[in-house]
């Protein structure tokens, strides 16, 4: 699985697009941070199919409320734990949608994974990204990446063993 540097400009362009309609935000590229917030929210969606991948957003707790304010009309203050996992998983699914129609091939998408701060990632994440989009939304980091997973064997088409 690969990726063309204008697919890095595609991915910029579907978060615009998905902040604005989905959370009436603006986001913006930026550099990456020097250091990881103390908090962090990350959601991932797996891609299977011809392509074998994980694409994750990860932001701030506060970036995470925020969305989540917007998202759902509420104050940040009035956010909790389930307004947020419901906002990242619906922006991550819907930014995976539109990074898996880049790939090649007919893939699946997951349903959305919402992982605090204190949760390991579920999925080899061991490999460096195939690509990293560092944005911000009202000041707060937004990172979006896309990795590449060893192929998993179907199970319509078990592996041979050799005698």
């Amino acid at each position: 699985m690969t990726l063309d540097p204008k697919d890095l400009a595609e991915i910029e362009e579907i978060a615009r697009d998905v902040w604005s309609s989905l959370l009436g935000l603006e986001i913006t590229v930026a550099q990456a941070p020097d250091a990881c917030p103390e908090e962090v929210v990350t959601a991932v969606v797996t891609v299977t199919g011809d392509a074998h991948g994980v694409v994750g957003v990860q932001t701030s707790g506060a970036g995470a409320r925020a969305m989540a304010a917007a998202m759902f009309m509420m104050g940040a203050d009035e956010v909790g734990p389930a307004e947020v996992a419901d906002a990242l998983g619906e922006l991550t699914n819907v930014v995976g949608g539109n990074v898996k129609g880049l790939l090649p091939g007919s893939n699946r998408l997951s349903l959305p994974t919402v992982l605090d701060g204190g949760a390991e990632d579920p999925r080899d994440l061991t490999q460096p990204p195939l690509a990293e989009v560092f944005l911000t939304c009202d000041g707060e980091p937004v990172l979006i990446s896309l990795h590449a997973l060893a192929a998993v064997p179907s199970a319509a088409t078990p592996e041979r063993i050799p005698s």
